[in-house]
């Protein structure tokens, strides 16, 4: 490709400079007139040489924009029919007939994973999204079912406990048990929310109802149910160590969702401590409270003894 002067537009050899500047130095000197005539005269070659770089521009483009395009077209054909199999691979892109599956499930795997490998971001998402500012049907609906079932099951396995000591005693009726379950269960879920509504109410003045705080309870409630998950596995070995673990649970789920009402209430460090000190200290008055009443509501039919008439 042909090389130009900048200055004065005069075509140049590959190794060749241009003079010009210094000529035009040289000759500063020089009347008026003569100076005049020059620069006009520059000018208008300047004005040629313009004209001929723009035409060379635009003529060069046009090939890179050419090649540029042939090029990606033959990568795009190489990418979708080119490979091994029938399956090509683009990168990370998957073209075979199940592409368009593939792009939901990764995205829900991804969303899932988040709530373990990076716990504060996702706690965070959920509280900020605006799409999540609904009543989580789906995670409290799956508490209570699991929470009713290990309810039942703990107080079923420590009445068989109970019995097999003494032999006079007969275990409950499990139609108790399970309404006992069924209260219980919802108490919890129930008392969790409240009791985070109740501190705010009174301990920092927000003007919130119970419903605005229960729909920031995605988070608490997904980790809660994993709590719950495997305290029901082992409820039935060593129902002690499910019981601290659903207690955990609880206590995890109250930090979660006070960590979420920080984010979307701005509160501040000492908002945040105070709001979960309270909040475990009466839960576990609340958790006492039942742990001594209800043992004592489930009936356990004593075996009736018949005497001997002397």
């Amino acid at each position: 490709m042909a090389r130009y002067c900048f200055y004065c537009g005069k075509e140049l050899a590959d190794e060749e400079k241009c003079r010009c500047r210094e000529q035009a130095y040289r000759t500063g000197a020089s009347s008026k007139a003569d100076n005049f005539t020059s620069q006009a005269d520059d000018q208008s070659r300047k004005s040629e040489t313009s004209d001929d770089n723009n035409t060379s521009e635009t003529h060069r483009q046009s090939q890179e924009y050419n090649y540029k395009h042939q090029s990606a077209s033959s990568q795009q054909q190489q990418g979708r029919y080119g490979g091994t199999g029938p399956y090509a691979f683009r990168g990370r892109t998957y073209s075979g007939p199940h592409r368009g599956f593939s792009a939901p499930l990764v995205g829900l795997l991804t969303s899932l994973t988040a709530w373990f490998k990076t716990p504060a971001d996702k706690i965070r998402t959920e509280a900020l999204n605006p799409k999540r500012h609904k009543i989580p049907l789906v995670p409290i609906a799956l508490n209570f079912i699991f929470l009713m079932l290990w309810f039942f099951l703990f107080y079923h396995r420590v009445a068989q406990t109970i019995t097999a000591y003494n032999l006079n005693l007969l275990s409950p009726d499990s139609g108790l048990l399970l309404l006992y379950a069924f209260l219980l269960a919802l108490f919890f879920c129930a008392i969790e929310v409240f009791i985070i509504w109740f501190l705010l109410k009174i301990m920092e003045h927000l003007a919130i109802t119970y419903i605005d705080v229960l729909r920031h309870s995605r988070a608490s409630f997904v980790y809660l149910l994993l709590f719950v998950l495997l305290a029901l596995g082992g409820v039935s070995a060593v129902p002690m160590a499910s019981l601290a673990t659903i207690i955990a649970g609880f206590f995890f789920a109250i930090y979660v969702h006070i960590r979420s009402l920080v984010y979307v209430y701005k509160l501040s460090a000492n908002s945040q401590l105070r709001l979960l000190v309270f909040s475990m200290v009466l839960f576990t008055a609340l958790l006492t409270l039942v742990e001594r009443v209800i043992p004592a509501l489930i009936k356990i039919a004593s075996i009736p003894t018949t005497n001997s008439i002397v």
